[in-house]
C-alpha cells in the first residue's frame, strides 16, 4: 500500500507558491490580457495554458531535483538559495509598487489568436525561470527538513491546481466589471501584502538557518 502524501508539506509548498503566483509577472501578464480582450473564455484558455506548462515546469525540475543524492552542504545552500529566492521576489515586487506609474509600467505581453492563446500560456508558464528556480530550490531545500517526504509529482500537481484555481478566478474577475473595478482600485495593496509575506518567509528561514549552524 503506498504511503499516504504527506498534507503539512503540500500546504506549506502550496502557500508559498500561491504567493508566488499572484505577483505580477508573465504569467499575469498572458491572462490578464487575454481576460480582457473581447475574445469569449479566452481567459479561461489562458488560465488552462499557465497552469498546464507550470505543472510541467514544476514535474520536470523536481524531477531532475530529487536525483540529486543526499548532500547536507547543497541542502543547506539550497535552503538559503530558496530564501534568498523570497526575499529577491518580494523585494522587486516591493520596488515596482514605490516607483512612479510612468516608470513601472510592465511590458505589453504578445498578442495572440483565440487558437493560440493556450499554446502562449503554456509556453510562457513552462518557461519560467523563476518558477523554475522556486520549484527546484523548494525541494532541495526541504529534503533535509520536515518537507523531505514531498515528491515531484504531488508538487506538480499542486502547482497545476492552485495555479488552475488563482488564473482561473483572475481571469473570471477580469472578464466582470465591478470586480475590474476593485482589483483596478487594491492591486497594489495586495501586492503589497503578497510581497510582505515572502519577505516575511524568507527571512524567517534565513534566520532559522543561522540559529540552526
Amino acid at each position: 500500500m503506498p504511503d499516504p502524501v504527506p498534507t503539512a508539506p503540500l500546504l506549506a509548498f502550496a502557500t508559498t507558491y500561491m504567493m508566488l503566483a499572484a505577483l505580477p509577472g508573465p504569467n499575469f501578464l498572458v491572462v490578464a490580457q487575454a481576460s480582457l480582450s473581447p475574445r469569449p473564455r479566452a481567459g479561461i484558455l489562458a488560465a488552462a495554458g499557465i497552469a498546464t506548462g507550470a505543472g510541467l515546469l514544476a514535474l520536470l525540475t523536481l524531477s531532475l531535483a530529487s536525483r540529486l543524492g543526499p548532500d547536507p552542504a547543497m541542502a543547506l545552500a539550497a535552503q538559503a538559495g530558496f530564501a534568498g529566492l523570497l526575499l529577491l521576489v518580494g523585494g522587486r515586487a516591493l520596488m515596482r509598487l514605490a516607483r512612479p506609474a510612468s516608470s513601472a509600467a510592465s511590458p505589453r505581453a504578445p498578442t495572440a489568436a483565440r487558437r493560440g492563446v493556450f499554446v502562449l500560456a503554456f509556453a510562457t508558464a513552462a518557461a519560467n525561470p523563476v518558477s523554475a528556480a522556486f520549484f527546484g530550490s523548494y525541494l532541495v531545500a526541504s529534503r533535509s527538513g520536515s518537507d523531505a517526504g514531498l515528491s515531484a509529482p504531488a508538487a506538480a500537481g499542486t502547482v497545476f491546481l492552485v495555479a488552475a484555481l488563482w488564473f482561473g478566478a483572475l481571469a473570471w474577475a477580469l472578464s466582470a466589471g465591478p470586480f475590474r473595478s476593485f482589483l483596478g482600485r487594491y492591486r497594489d495593496v495586495l501586492d503589497a501584502a503578497i510581497a510582505l509575506g515572502l519577505l516575511m518567509a524568507g527571512t524567517a528561514m534565513l534566520v532559522r538557518l543561522l540559529t540552526a549552524t
